[in-house]
Order: structure tokens, then sequence, then C-alpha cells
């Protein structure tokens, strides 16, 4: 969830403090909020995007992401761009 917020922000579809808001949430309830919190081997951005081109919201071979305008303003969307989403992945992967 977090991951969707802040790509949402990066996008320019987010307000940067709704982001803030829910990553504050997501720690306080003892959940992860980043890529190398999760236990075992940490993936690149390139399992990432193959595991996401499994995803049943996959179209005609096109990534679906749900994105954010805010909190409560969830939506899905059908056209994500690759380059940046890589690259916002390959900065989460090196995130610590």
């Amino acid at each position: 969830m977090r991951l969707a917020f802040t790509f949402s922000v990066e996008l320019g579809l987010c307000p940067e403090g709704d982001a803030a808001r829910v990553e504050r949430h997501l720690v306080a309830v003892g959940l992860p909020t980043k890529i190398a919190s999760i236990p075992g081997t940490k993936p690149t951005p390139e399992e990432l995007l193959r595991l996401m081109a499994q995803d049943k919201k996959v179209k005609g071979g096109k990534l679906a992401l749900v994105l954010v305008h805010g909190i409560g303003a969830a939506f899905v969307e059908r056209d994500v761009p690759l380059p940046p989403l890589t690259e916002f992945l390959a900065q989460e992967c090196g995130r610590r």
C-alpha cells in the first residue's frame, strides 16, 4: 500500500502528505513499509516486474496498478508507463 501511495506521489497524482500519513499508520500497526523489511532474499526490480506481469489485472500484456488520488480515492491504472515504474522499483529495492 505504501508503494502505491509513493508511486502515485511520484506521478503527481497524490498529495505527499497522504502518502506520509499512510506510511505512519502502517508503521504504527506493525506492518512493513519497505521491500527491505520482507524476510528472505530481496527481489530485483526485474523480478518484481515479472511477478507483477502475472497479476489478474494484466490485460493484453499491459500492467495494471492500483494507484491513488489520495486516501479513499484509489483507482486502477491500466496504462502504466514501464520506465518510471522500473526506476521507482529500483529506488525502492535499494531503500533501507
